[in-house]
């Protein structure tokens, strides 16, 4: 039996994703279609060779309001429909790999990290935290993006995890909390809690986030300096 955080993680994963493929599938000059679960079921419905409609039982009415999670039969259904075949691989990574860089393991960190676009096979770790920093704190109003927010929370859970105490130079700021700080400003940038918005995740995204912080700082009161 699942317990509750598993649970409220796997139907944030649900809701997210159903949106997101509303949106491939959603009518140029209507763009409302891209939140209708009707309209998703009604394409759902013309891939599907069930017999009963999908738009007639409501099944993903369910799913869309996130009263529980998508089934593993679920998801195999809507990677059946061609233009959702990567409905799994983004049920589990997440938009831009956020549900790697939230939840995933220190391989799933490092690797989202150097997803940034100027990093190479060669470049080190140390220098990879510096580039994804600088994105942050050098960027213009309206130039940070979700992948740049995911990139940010990547390497907030990295520092908390392998360096928890380390300061900057030794004796500066704490560089956990510096991470935490361009999470801070990433969810100040209209892009980003756009985007979230668009998915219906901005609120599970900020307590998860919140929660962390909490249990970060009261561990270590003076880690937020």
């Amino acid at each position: 039996m699942k317990n509750r955080t598993d649970l409220a993680r796997e139907i944030t994963q649900s809701v997210a994703l159903l949106y997101e493929l509303a949106r491939r599938v959603a009518v140029p000059d209507k763009p409302e279609t891209a939140y209708s679960c009707y309209h998703f079921s009604s394409v759902y419905d013309g891939y599907s060779q069930e017999a009963t409609l999908t738009n007639t039982t409501k099944k993903w009415h369910p799913f869309f309001r996130g009263d529980r999670p998508l089934t593993k039969r679920a998801l195999g259904m809507l990677e059946a429909v061609p233009m959702w075949a990567d409905a799994r691989q983004v049920y589990h990574n997440g938009p831009a790999g956020l549900w790697r860089a939230l939840w995933g393991t220190m391989g799933d960190l490092i690797a989202c990290l150097r997803t940034h676009p100027n990093c190479t096979p060669q470049t080190s770790l140390h220098s990879v935290c510096g580039l994804v920093e600088m994105s942050v704190l050098c960027a213009g109003e309206g130039e940070i993006r979700l992948v740049d927010f995911v990139r940010a929370v990547a390497l907030y859970r990295l520092r908390g995890e392998i360096e928890p105490e380390a300061r900057i130079d030794g004796f500066g700021l704490n560089m956990t909390s510096c991470a935490w700080s361009l999470i801070q400003a990433s969810l100040n940038e209209c892009a980003v809690l756009g985007e979230l918005d668009a998915l219906r995740v901005r609120e599970p995204i900020h307590r998860e986030l919140a929660a962390l912080e909490s249990a970060r700082v009261a561990t270590d009161p003076r880690s937020i300096f």
